[in-house]
């Protein structure tokens, strides 16, 4: 009957890890003759066979974990919920990870949350694609400085001629001026210097 299959089964699948185990165990206490006490032999040989089981269990798991939490990040991204994605574009900032990799739209930049904008453009500046720096340009003209700044330190980090002179033909019109630091401080990242006539009210070459 079906409990008899389930049983039949369910014995199989124990079966061959101890099979295996027994298997190996055996191999290695022939190979392990150095050994003249027998009950010395056997553990130094269970040893090796539990180090090689973590070795092997070990990866398989940390990768279905990994898939595991990038299907969730990914998922929450694609969520009707602002506290979901923020949590996740954290999680991606913090991870050095970009949010460009999770087939995201410009929706994200538009959303009506500051928190949502401003880790979507901490993350940006991680990965250099087309798709990212055209997101952070958007987002340098966020009405939350906070952002702003975000999205401008991302292009510093992208680098490039085009952030420079993006950078360099928006820089005047920016309303805050910490806004307009952090877009300095990218221009310097990205190897612009300041002349000393530039000190006299002038700061752009």
């Amino acid at each position: 009957g079906e409990f008899f299959r389930q049983a039949s089964l369910y014995g199989l699948i124990a079966a061959f890890p101890l099979g295996l185990y027994i298997l190996v165990h055996a191999g290695l206490c022939l190979l392990l003759v150095f050994f003249r006490s027998v009950p010395g032999r056997g553990i130094c040989a269970s040893v090796i066979c539990l180090g090689l089981a973590a070795a092997v269990l070990i990866p398989l798991y940390a990768e279905n974990f990994q898939s595991d939490k990038l299907s969730d990040i990914r998922t929450a991204l694609h969520s009707e919920s602002w506290h979901k994605q923020r949590d996740a574009l954290k999680t991606i900032a913090a991870e050095g990870r970009s949010p460009g990799a999770y087939n995201i739209g410009p929706e994200l930049a538009e959303s009506p949350h500051v928190p949502v904008r401003y880790w979507l453009a901490r993350g940006l500046g991680n990965s250099n694609s087309a798709n990212n720096r055209d997101l952070l340009k958007t987002l340098t003209g966020d009405p939350s400085p906070n952002v702003a700044c975000m999205a401008y330190a991302g292009l510093g980090r992208l680098g490039g001629q085009n952030a420079m002179d993006f950078i360099k033909n928006r820089i005047r019109e920016i309303p805050h001026w910490y806004v307009q630091q952090y877009a300095y401080n990218a221009m310097r990242r990205l190897g612009w210097k300041q002349k000393r006539s530039d000190t006299r009210g002038n700061r752009l070459p």
